[in-house]
């Protein structure tokens, strides 16, 4: 009877071997995981069981032998729900799904950021910064000045169509609030702040898909083993927002639990200036009392209040017969309406009281080859004038502070118009033939 049941287990083991080598390269199998396995098997007979019987049946398939005895389609059926659980990459036990998971599961969440960048002044900067999260859409960002005092809160809630942003110098007793209003088909327009990447970037996160990310391998961080994820920056930001940073986002998970541990971002801002930002001490699913997202008393402090309407047009076309030139001031055009692949939104920016007109720009996105001459252009003239000419009826001249890769942004205050006036006059949902 001992023989029998060895000869089985043997059997068992055997079969098992076979159908491991069949699984992908990346994935292993710990001996105690196998010896879990042959024990449930032992114990199963899948005459009856009628759900591991379908399964079984569907595990035969990674079989070659035409018959195949109950217990190699049992061990098939139970390795292949073990597999489809696996992650990829397999060997660090978590994939980039699994932290997916965990950031959909956050509901508060703090840490510190700092970030390193070389802006306009071409001055290295350092600024530290503690940030809290908490779900839904509400954040609150503390920037440190080197001694170590506050020198700026900023405070933001988020809606559907709407978002306010609040923020508070201590020093100066001001406070800065806008109010964002949103409409039409906005997207992705919230632009992006390279300091507060952290609250930006939580929400975003969850939509990059395993395909937009590679493993980097592991580190320690705080004597935790993590596991490294690399993916364009880009994946976090709709390629509508012109202010959109472009770089590489790291992020390190727990290799056990797949909870983030650390964020890391190597970037250049919408003007071609380059940052660093890590956040790391980052704690989950504290207790964050409301007030903290609340203003606090502000008698005596100076109070400036200004809204932002941002319209996402649905007309995205030039009509035919309207024209754009851009190049050097008294220079041939460099770019012309043939350039623009599409309008895709305009701002408009309201101070209170209307004591001062409101501000108004259209951002506009060019084709690829376009983007590519604009971009070589700018990076060859860096300080040198430019004029822009939108229709013959807005002519804007700015120095060129650094380079201009796929859009462009126009200031057309002086036309006196609302965004939803501008979209009706020039533009149009299809490129007219010939146009």
């Amino acid at each position: 009877m001992n023989n029998d049941n060895d000869a089985n287990r043997d059997q068992l083991e055997n079969n098992l071997e076979r159908l491991l080598s069949r699984t992908p390269p990346n994935l292993t199998m710990p001996p105690a995981g196998k010896a879990r396995i042959l024990e449930a098997l032992k114990a199963q007979e899948t005459e009856r069981n009628p759900k591991l019987r379908l399964i079984a049946r569907k595990g035969q398939a990674m079989i070659t032998s035409k018959r195949t005895p109950w217990a190699t389609a049992a061990a098939a059926a139970i390795i292949l729900v073990l597999i489809g659980l696996w992650p990829s990459g397999a060997q660090n036990g978590i994939a980039w799904a699994n932290v997916v998971e965990q950031l959909n599961a956050v509901r508060t969440l703090t840490g510190h950021i700092t970030s390193k960048g070389t802006p306009g002044s071409g001055t290295r900067d350092t600024r530290t910064a503690k940030f809290f999260y908490k779900d839904p859409g509400r954040s609150r960002t503390e920037s440190y000045a080197p001694s170590g005092a506050v020198e700026s809160i900023v405070i933001i809630t988020r809606g559907e169509q709407q978002s306010t942003q609040v923020r508070l110098l201590p020093q100066e007793q001001t406070a800065h609030r806008t109010t964002h209003l949103f409409s039409g088909d906005v997207g992705d327009l919230r632009p992006p702040n390279v300091l507060y990447l952290a609250e930006d970037s939580w929400s975003r996160l969850v939509f990059i898909t395993t395909d937009a990310t590679r493993e980097i391998g592991e580190r320690n961080i705080e004597g935790i083993p993590a596991v490294g994820f690399e993916t364009p920056l880009e994946e976090l930001f709709d390629t509508s927002s012109p202010e959109r940073p472009r770089g590489t986002l790291r992020v390190w998970a727990d290799r056990e639990t797949a909870v983030p541990l650390a964020v890391e971002a190597q970037y250049r801002d919408g003007r071609g200036f380059p940052y660093e930002t890590t956040i790391d001490h980052i704690e989950w699913d504290l207790p964050l009392d409301n007030d903290l997202f609340e203003l606090p008393h502000l008698d005596g402090w100076k109070f400036e209040d200004n809204t932002v309407k941002t319209v996402g047009f649905t007309k995205t076309r030039l009509k035919k017969g309207v024209t754009v030139r851009a190049g050097l001031s008294g220079g041939p055009a460099v770019l012309t309406e043939e350039d623009i692949a599409a309008v895709l939104s305009g701002k408009r920016v309201e101070a209170p009281g209307g004591e001062q007109p409101p501000r108004v720009t259209i951002t506009m996105t060019l084709t690829a080859q376009a983007g590519e001459k604009l971009s070589e252009f700018t990076a060859k003239h860096q300080g040198k004038r430019a004029t822009i000419d939108f229709n013959d009826e807005v002519q804007i001249e700015l120095t060129i502070g650094g380079v201009i890769r796929d859009r462009m942004q126009i200031d057309i205050s002086s036309l006196g118009m609302t965004l939803e006036g501008f979209e009706d006059r020039y533009l149009t949902a299809v490129r007219p033939a010939g146009g």
